[in-house]
Protein backbone atom coordinates (compact mmCIF):
# COMPACT_ATOMS: atom_id res chain seq x y z
CA UNK A 1 0.00 0.00 0.00
CA UNK A 2 2.63 2.19 -0.79
CA UNK A 3 0.90 4.20 -3.71
CA UNK A 4 -0.57 6.45 -0.39
CA UNK A 5 0.20 7.70 2.91
CA UNK A 6 -2.56 8.25 5.62
CA UNK A 7 -3.35 10.30 7.96
CA UNK A 8 -5.58 9.78 11.50
CA UNK A 9 -7.19 12.32 13.05
CA UNK A 10 -7.59 11.59 17.15
CA UNK A 11 -7.41 15.33 18.62
CA UNK A 12 -10.63 15.43 19.94
CA UNK A 13 -12.42 14.90 23.35
CA UNK A 14 -15.35 12.83 21.80
CA UNK A 15 -18.14 14.28 23.93
CA UNK A 16 -20.46 12.02 23.41
CA UNK A 17 -18.69 9.03 23.69
CA UNK A 18 -18.05 10.33 27.17
CA UNK A 19 -21.76 11.51 27.54
CA UNK A 20 -22.66 8.08 27.12
CA UNK A 21 -20.27 6.62 30.01
CA UNK A 22 -16.77 5.92 28.21
CA UNK A 23 -14.12 6.84 30.16
CA UNK A 24 -11.12 7.04 27.59
CA UNK A 25 -10.29 8.32 24.74
CA UNK A 26 -12.53 6.62 22.09
CA UNK A 27 -9.67 6.15 19.65
CA UNK A 28 -7.80 3.87 22.26
CA UNK A 29 -11.49 2.34 24.02
CA UNK A 30 -11.02 -1.54 24.42
CA UNK A 31 -12.37 -3.32 21.53
CA UNK A 32 -11.82 -7.41 22.38
CA UNK A 33 -7.79 -7.01 22.77
CA UNK A 34 -7.72 -3.93 20.55
CA UNK A 35 -8.96 -0.26 20.24
CA UNK A 36 -10.18 1.65 17.02
CA UNK A 37 -7.09 3.26 16.38
CA UNK A 38 -4.71 0.22 17.00
CA UNK A 39 -7.04 -1.61 14.59
CA UNK A 40 -6.73 0.95 12.09
CA UNK A 41 -3.12 0.59 12.49
CA UNK A 42 -3.10 -3.72 11.84
CA UNK A 43 -4.93 -3.13 8.95
CA UNK A 44 -3.33 -0.92 7.29
CA UNK A 45 0.46 -2.94 8.20
CA UNK A 46 -1.37 -5.58 6.73
CA UNK A 47 -1.64 -3.20 3.50
CA UNK A 48 1.59 -2.38 3.27
CA UNK A 49 2.46 -0.19 6.02
CA UNK A 50 2.17 2.93 4.83
CA UNK A 51 3.33 5.90 6.01
CA UNK A 52 0.67 7.46 8.79
CA UNK A 53 0.36 10.41 10.49
CA UNK A 54 -1.52 10.87 13.92
CA UNK A 55 -3.02 13.85 14.99
CA UNK A 56 -3.38 13.87 18.55
CA UNK A 57 -4.73 16.18 21.20
CA UNK A 58 -7.27 15.51 24.07
CA UNK A 59 -5.26 12.52 26.26
CA UNK A 60 -2.28 12.98 23.79
CA UNK A 61 0.54 10.80 25.65
CA UNK A 62 -2.02 8.00 26.34
CA UNK A 63 -2.50 7.59 22.80
CA UNK A 64 1.49 8.11 21.23
CA UNK A 65 1.96 5.26 24.30
CA UNK A 66 -0.52 3.27 23.00
CA UNK A 67 1.16 3.47 19.54
CA UNK A 68 4.15 3.15 20.39
CA UNK A 69 3.72 0.46 22.21
CA UNK A 70 2.10 -1.46 19.26
CA UNK A 71 4.94 -0.94 17.11
CA UNK A 72 3.32 -0.26 13.41
CA UNK A 73 6.39 -1.72 11.15
CA UNK A 74 5.33 1.94 9.24
CA UNK A 75 6.98 4.75 9.63
CA UNK A 76 4.37 7.09 12.09
CA UNK A 77 4.50 11.15 12.85
CA UNK A 78 2.73 12.73 15.69
CA UNK A 79 1.62 15.99 15.11
CA UNK A 80 0.11 17.94 17.90
CA UNK A 81 -2.86 20.09 17.76
CA UNK A 82 -2.17 21.72 21.00
CA UNK A 83 -5.75 24.17 20.54
CA UNK A 84 -7.96 20.89 19.72
CA UNK A 85 -10.20 22.29 22.69
CA UNK A 86 -11.36 25.18 20.51
CA UNK A 87 -10.89 24.02 17.13
CA UNK A 88 -12.44 20.76 15.12
CA UNK A 89 -11.49 18.56 12.53
CA UNK A 90 -10.50 20.97 9.71
CA UNK A 91 -7.64 22.47 11.35
CA UNK A 92 -6.09 18.88 12.79
CA UNK A 93 -6.21 18.46 8.69
CA UNK A 94 -4.42 20.89 7.61
CA UNK A 95 -1.86 20.02 10.84
CA UNK A 96 -1.34 16.56 9.13
CA UNK A 97 -1.14 17.65 5.89
CA UNK A 98 2.00 19.55 6.88
CA UNK A 99 3.77 16.53 8.10
CA UNK A 100 2.70 14.82 4.73
CA UNK A 101 5.33 13.11 2.86
CA UNK A 102 3.86 13.41 -0.65
CA UNK A 103 1.43 11.67 -3.02
CA UNK A 104 -2.06 10.69 -2.25
CA UNK A 105 -3.99 10.71 1.08
CA UNK A 106 -5.85 8.08 2.72
CA UNK A 107 -8.08 10.20 5.70
CA UNK A 108 -9.84 8.67 7.97
CA UNK A 109 -10.44 9.00 12.48
CA UNK A 110 -9.15 7.58 15.29
CA UNK A 111 -12.65 6.17 16.10
CA UNK A 112 -13.40 4.15 12.95
CA UNK A 113 -12.56 0.63 12.37
CA UNK A 114 -12.10 -0.75 8.79
CA UNK A 115 -11.91 -3.56 7.12
CA UNK A 116 -8.70 -4.56 4.91
CA UNK A 117 -11.09 -5.23 2.03
CA UNK A 118 -12.07 -2.01 1.99
CA UNK A 119 -8.85 -0.75 2.10
CA UNK A 120 -7.50 -2.30 -1.17
CA UNK A 121 -10.57 -1.23 -2.83
CA UNK A 122 -9.39 2.14 -2.90
CA UNK A 123 -7.01 0.65 -4.64
CA UNK A 124 -8.60 -1.92 -7.06
CA UNK A 125 -11.83 -0.08 -8.01
CA UNK A 126 -10.90 3.96 -8.36
CA UNK A 127 -8.07 5.92 -10.04
CA UNK A 128 -5.04 6.22 -7.99
CA UNK A 129 -5.30 10.16 -8.70
CA UNK A 130 -8.95 10.36 -8.07
CA UNK A 131 -10.83 11.78 -4.94
CA UNK A 132 -12.80 9.21 -3.03
CA UNK A 133 -15.34 9.20 -0.01
CA UNK A 134 -16.73 5.44 1.17
CA UNK A 135 -20.06 6.00 1.32
CA UNK A 136 -22.66 3.46 3.10
CA UNK A 137 -26.00 3.05 1.68
CA UNK A 138 -26.89 0.53 3.99
CA UNK A 139 -27.09 1.78 8.15
CA UNK A 140 -30.60 2.91 9.86
CA UNK A 141 -29.13 7.23 10.61
CA UNK A 142 -28.28 8.19 14.38
CA UNK A 143 -28.68 11.84 14.63
CA UNK A 144 -25.20 12.64 14.65
CA UNK A 145 -24.20 10.48 11.31
CA UNK A 146 -22.81 12.45 8.44
CA UNK A 147 -25.23 12.42 5.75
CA UNK A 148 -24.40 12.58 2.42
CA UNK A 149 -26.03 13.62 -1.19
CA UNK A 150 -25.28 12.31 -4.44
CA UNK A 151 -25.76 12.44 -8.07
CA UNK A 152 -24.05 11.09 -11.06
CA UNK A 153 -22.37 8.90 -8.84
CA UNK A 154 -20.24 11.99 -7.17
CA UNK A 155 -20.60 13.41 -3.92
CA UNK A 156 -22.50 17.06 -3.84
CA UNK A 157 -23.62 17.80 -0.37
CA UNK A 158 -22.81 16.24 3.11
CA UNK A 159 -24.62 17.31 6.49
CA UNK A 160 -25.74 16.62 9.51
CA UNK A 161 -28.91 18.16 9.22
CA UNK A 162 -29.32 16.49 5.32
CA UNK A 163 -32.78 16.00 5.16
CA UNK A 164 -32.92 11.53 5.18
CA UNK A 165 -35.15 12.17 2.03
CA UNK A 166 -32.12 13.98 0.42
CA UNK A 167 -29.64 11.71 1.94
CA UNK A 168 -28.40 8.89 -0.51
CA UNK A 169 -26.04 6.91 2.86
CA UNK A 170 -23.65 7.73 5.86
CA UNK A 171 -20.10 9.26 5.29
CA UNK A 172 -17.90 6.04 6.10
CA UNK A 173 -15.38 8.49 7.30
CA UNK A 174 -12.68 7.63 5.34
CA UNK A 175 -11.66 9.79 1.94
CA UNK A 176 -8.81 8.99 -0.77
CA UNK A 177 -7.86 12.83 -2.01
CA UNK A 178 -5.31 13.37 -4.47
CA UNK A 179 -2.34 15.72 -3.19
CA UNK A 180 -3.54 18.69 -5.25
CA UNK A 181 -6.65 18.13 -3.26
CA UNK A 182 -5.52 17.31 0.02
CA UNK A 183 -3.29 20.62 0.15
CA UNK A 184 -5.97 22.71 -1.14
CA UNK A 185 -8.23 21.51 1.57
CA UNK A 186 -5.42 21.96 4.14
CA UNK A 187 -5.03 25.31 3.68
CA UNK A 188 -8.61 25.49 3.71
CA UNK A 189 -8.30 23.77 7.28
CA UNK A 190 -5.71 25.95 8.49
CA UNK A 191 -7.52 29.04 7.62
CA UNK A 192 -10.41 27.72 10.79
CA UNK A 193 -8.25 28.15 13.80
CA UNK A 194 -10.56 31.40 14.62
CA UNK A 195 -13.47 30.29 13.20
CA UNK A 196 -16.23 30.25 15.65
CA UNK A 197 -17.97 27.54 16.70
CA UNK A 198 -15.21 24.87 15.20
CA UNK A 199 -15.34 23.71 11.92
CA UNK A 200 -15.51 20.11 11.26
CA UNK A 201 -13.45 18.85 8.45
CA UNK A 202 -16.91 17.43 6.38
CA UNK A 203 -18.76 20.77 7.39
CA UNK A 204 -15.87 22.52 5.37
CA UNK A 205 -15.44 20.21 2.60
CA UNK A 206 -19.32 20.83 1.95
CA UNK A 207 -19.41 24.22 0.23
CA UNK A 208 -16.59 23.20 -2.23
CA UNK A 209 -18.28 20.05 -4.10
CA UNK A 210 -19.71 22.02 -6.45
CA UNK A 211 -15.60 22.74 -7.89
CA UNK A 212 -14.43 19.34 -6.92
CA UNK A 213 -15.18 16.13 -8.19
CA UNK A 214 -15.58 13.50 -5.17
CA UNK A 215 -16.45 9.83 -6.31
CA UNK A 216 -17.95 7.19 -4.13
CA UNK A 217 -16.63 4.17 -3.06
CA UNK A 218 -19.81 2.74 -2.35
CA UNK A 219 -19.69 0.03 0.87
CA UNK A 220 -21.75 -1.35 3.79
CA UNK A 221 -22.09 -3.87 6.86
CA UNK A 222 -18.38 -5.68 7.80
CA UNK A 223 -15.94 -2.83 5.64
CA UNK A 224 -16.30 -0.34 8.84
CA UNK A 225 -17.75 1.49 11.86
CA UNK A 226 -17.62 4.00 13.84
CA UNK A 227 -17.37 4.09 17.60
CA UNK A 228 -19.15 7.41 18.38
CA UNK A 229 -20.90 6.37 21.47
CA UNK A 230 -20.14 3.51 24.06
CA UNK A 231 -23.26 1.12 22.43
CA UNK A 232 -21.12 1.39 19.17
CA UNK A 233 -18.53 -0.70 20.45
CA UNK A 234 -20.39 -4.10 20.25
CA UNK A 235 -20.61 -3.06 16.16
CA UNK A 236 -16.81 -2.91 16.49
CA UNK A 237 -16.10 -6.26 18.15
CA UNK A 238 -18.18 -8.15 15.53
CA UNK A 239 -16.09 -6.39 12.63
CA UNK A 240 -12.46 -7.33 14.33
CA UNK A 241 -13.87 -10.91 14.63
CA UNK A 242 -15.31 -10.91 11.23
CA UNK A 243 -12.23 -9.93 9.74
CA UNK A 244 -9.77 -12.06 11.77
CA UNK A 245 -11.79 -15.34 11.29
CA UNK A 246 -11.20 -14.55 7.28
CA UNK A 247 -7.85 -13.91 8.13
CA UNK A 248 -7.17 -17.17 9.70
CA UNK A 249 -9.64 -18.65 6.67
CA UNK A 250 -7.43 -16.72 4.40
CA UNK A 251 -10.69 -15.45 2.45
CA UNK A 252 -10.79 -11.86 2.07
Amino acid sequence: MSDFSAIILAAGRGSRFTAGGGDTHKAIAPVRDTTPLLWTLSVLSWCGAPPVTIVVGYRADEIRAAVLAAAYPGTVTFVENDVWATTDSAYSFGLAMRAHPGGPVLLTYGDVLLAPALVERFRTETHPGSDVMALDTTRPFAAWDMRAEVSDNRLRRLGKDLPQQESAGEAACVFRFSEGTARSLAARGLATRTTVPAVQFERMLSPLLGELEIGLLRCGPGEWCEVDVPAEIVLAEELVDRVRARRESAVW
